[in-house]
């Protein structure tokens, strides 16, 4: 009884410590998508007023039509950084069409932007950085 009891005590404690290590990993992944997340009918203003310093910002004409392409500033969570930055793409009217809370997870932009498996639509190529203030001026209101 006193062996079982000294295997399986441990052995509990080091499960359930593993379990909170998990769950604080999940809820810290999720505070982080919540951080990024915009808000809902987001418009090109509205981001920059909550994000006014991205680390990116480009212009890209992709199937006849405008877009900016805004690749956000990631906010760093204990244990749990992202592996690439927040990305968010506009339409010329201004409205965020598409966004991923991390760029380098999931499935790529150029998957439903591009016809390749690269980001060419928003190589240097094929787009061009711009400022804030140019992004602001490019979509119509």
């Amino acid at each position: 009884m006193k062996t079982i009891k000294r295997i399986f005590v441990p052995t509990v404690t080091v499960v359930c410590l593993l379990f909170l290590f998990f769950a604080f990993l999940i809820n810290q992944h999720k505070r982080y998508v919540e951080s990024v997340r915009p808000l809902q009918n987001t418009t090109l203003d509205v981001f920059f007023a909550r994000q006014p310093n991205p680390l990116k910002v480009f212009k890209f004409t992709y199937q006849g039509g405008m877009y900016v392409y805004v690749v956000g500033n990631a906010p760093n969570f204990f244990l749990n950084a992202p592996s690439g930055p927040p990305a968010y793409i506009f339409d010329a009217t201004g409205m965020l069409v598409d966004w991923r809370p991390d760029i380098a997870e999931g499935k790529p932009f150029a998957h439903e932007w591009g016809t390749n498996r690269t980001n060419s639509f928003i190589s240097p190529d094929t787009s061009t950085a711009i400022s804030v203030e140019e992004a602001k001026q490019l979509v119509t209101h």
